[in-house]
């Protein structure tokens, strides 16, 4: 055989392995697909069935909630896995994406090499956890608690083994780069392994927050930036048993409160796909289409309307903005202002309820989660109205247009086509206050709701997108309930080192003002809000300030709803805020531009947000007079 014969076998040889692999890949993948989107199917009528056996045949189900945690905890990790495979885990990539290509692929290397060792060693101490807990009952079924710590140790081996497909990839297709990125990782795993006692000097805190600093630069996922930054500190401290870290993910997300959250994401899913955004954007233009600046004005009511739905910043700014931007172009409105508008209103939209940051801050901090829903109204509407007058007062300067006024038969229309997509946040509120359910209860309420709409009511729903609605709700959980499981780990360590009480020490020795720490507070979560990408900010910072909050004598639903207000606005101030750059690509500008014409909605947002800050009672007057 000639060398030419020889190279051509090898390149089909190469191929064929290539596609195999692929194909082994690609089959586990949907595998697992399918066996999320079957965790989440299952986990609604678990939580369906407990609400009806419980009212309607008069007999409680006392083991649906241990149930119902369990299959959240093997959705955490199943999805985690999809997530990883698709690359969704939430990074903050704006510096590493601005290096040349060469410097790239080095530090891809770096990061892949630090994922895929984290993930070794959790599948090791998380085998470990199992057997330690395998003898162990749990209180309601008597089953082994080693089924709660199983899909910890599987998961890590998968992700483990597409991370090596990955690098495998990365050498094909980057060559000497890539290998050297990767050779460097391992030179950094094998000194911070073996060479321990080279730091034993240093402060174990100042190698966490280094470490976990300089991994969320580097553009490594931020749940694994938590993780790993958090083993380090653990490796280094080496008086608690590294094995608390697969301990403190899953009890992270062991939760049944925590539950509402993929619930909540699949109704708001189901709901924006049968033929809910169109309904509520016209309902809109009837009610403030014909003011001064008219679908700048629909943009903001439109938003007040949808986020109560969806619960999700990003699938606001591009569900509203896909709808809206390509029409008020068509009016007259310059691009930049179109994305302006937009992204100023899904800021003001993070505000209401039910976002799953309330879900999220209610079930971590033991807050009532009800109470931010119902206490957030009103700053929402605090920020919406300033808005719309500064809509009003530039529309005026600009000339934008205004709708015309419709008859009151097409108002009549356009109202009665969105009382049904509108009644679902008065049936999750209604039943919660009723004290019928309890919120994640309420979430699982709204999905049953969101299907009868989605497949009975309007058929805009088939049975197939109903299944993926599922699998890719299941993913989208998973990724964010991983973020939580990490976040448990560095906030157990941060607790452990007291960090908020030394940290309360300083701002109290500072100043005893609790108006001064709000101001701070609000600077801070909007800062890195728009850095991190929202809810990783609030999963750092709120185990450090909450603590702060509490004893300086702030509310914690006002506190709840302050901070989550200021990490809203933060996620859409450009150049950074992932909300902007979403804003800027369905208009097809570049950031910069919307960063001169954006200036005065973030100013007006601040100030509204600074009056929620300093007058508490707009938050609280609703949880007062309603949740009695």
């Amino acid at each position: 055989m000639s060398f030419s014969e020889m190279n051509d076998s090898m390149n089909t040889e190469g191929v064929i392995n290539s596609f195999g692999k692929s194909l082994v890949a690609d089959l586990l993948a949907s595998a697992l697909e399918i066996t999320t989107g079957i965790l989440l199917i299952t986990d609604v009528i678990v939580v369906g069935a407990a609400v009806i056996w419980r009212y309607i045949l008069l007999d409680p189900m006392p083991w649906a909630d241990e149930v119902a945690r369990l299959l959240l905890i093997w959705l955490t990790f199943f999805g985690g896995c999809i997530a990883l495979k698709r690359h969704s885990h939430m990074n903050m990539d704006a510096i590493v994406s601005k290096l040349p290509d060469q410097w790239r692929c080095v530090i891809d290397g770096i990061v892949q090499i630090i994922q895929i060792s984290f993930l070794v060693f959790l599948a090791i101490k998380g085998y470990e956890l199992v057997i330690v807990r395998l003898a162990e009952p749990s209180p309601a079924l008597l089953i082994s608690m080693g089924w709660f710590i199983a899909p910890v140790p599987l998961c890590a081996i998968i992700m483990v083994i597409w991370m090596a497909m990955d690098i495998y990839t990365s050498i094909r297709k980057d060559g000497l780069r890539a290998l050297i990125g990767i050779i460097a990782g391992a030179i950094i795993i094998g000194i911070a392994v073996s060479g321990v006692s080279l730091f034993q000097s240093i402060n174990p805190l100042i190698i966490l927050m280094l470490v976990s600093f300089l991994l969320i630069l580097l553009g490594t996922p931020i749940a694994f930036s938590l993780g790993a930054a958090s083993l380090a500190y653990l490796l280094l401290k080496q008086q608690t048993p590294v094995i608390i870290v697969p301990q403190r993910m899953v009890a992270g997300v062991d939760s049944f409160a925590l539950l509402a959250l993929p619930f909540f994401i699949l109704a708001g899913n189901l709901m924006e796909s049968g033929g809910i955004s169109e309904r509520l954007v016209n309902f809109a233009s009837a009610l403030v289409g014909h003011l001064r600046g008219g679908l700048g004005q629909v943009a903001v009511v439109t938003e007040i309307l949808f986020s109560g739905i969806s619960g999700s910043a990003s699938a606001d700014v591009s569900a509203v903005g896909s709808m809206l931007i390509p029409p008020m172009e068509r009016a007259g409105y310059k691009r930049v202002d179109s994305a302006a508008i937009i992204s100023a209103a899904c800021a003001m939209g993070v505000l209401v309820p039910p976002m799953i940051w309330m879900v999220v801050i209610g079930a971590y901090f033991n807050i009532s989660i009800i109470a931010i829903f119902v206490g957030s109204i009103l700053p929402a509407l605090t920020l919406a109205i300033p808005l719309m007058i500064l809509i009003y007062l530039l529309s005026r300067r600009e000339n934008w247009p205004s709708g015309p006024r419709l008859p009151w038969g097409e108002r009549l229309k356009a109202t009665t086509n969105a009382i049904i997509p509108l009644m679902m946040p008065v049936v999750i509120f209604g039943t919660i206050r009723g004290g019928v359910v309890t919120v994640t209860e309420g979430a699982a309420v709204a999905v049953f709701y969101a299907i009868i709409v989605g497949l009975i009511i309007y058929r805009e729903v088939s049975i197939k997108e109903l299944i993926k609605h599922f699998v890719e709700a299941g993913v989208t959980s998973g990724m964010i309930l991983w973020l939580i499981g990490a976040a448990s780990i560095f906030s157990w360590v941060l607790a452990h080192e007291l960090v908020p009480a030394t940290i309360g020490m300083w701002i109290t020795n500072l100043t005893d003002s609790r108006w001064i720490f709000l101001v701070l507070s609000v600077l801070i979560f909007m800062i890195l809000g728009g850095i991190l990408e929202g809810l990783p900010a609030i999963l750092i910072l709120a185990p450090i300030f909450i603590p702060i909050a509490g004893k300086l004598g702030i509310n914690m639903v006002h506190y709840s709803v302050v901070i989550i207000g200021a990490t809203g606005i933060g996620i859409f101030v450009p150049p950074v805020g992932v909300g902007a750059f979403i804003a800027c690509t369905i208009a097809r500008i570049d950031v910069i531009t919307l960063a001169k014409r954006y200036l005065p909605y973030l100013l007006v947002l601040i100030c509204a947000l600074l009056v929620v800050t300093f007058i508490p009672a707009i938050t609280l007057i609703l949880p007062t007079l309603l949740l009695k």
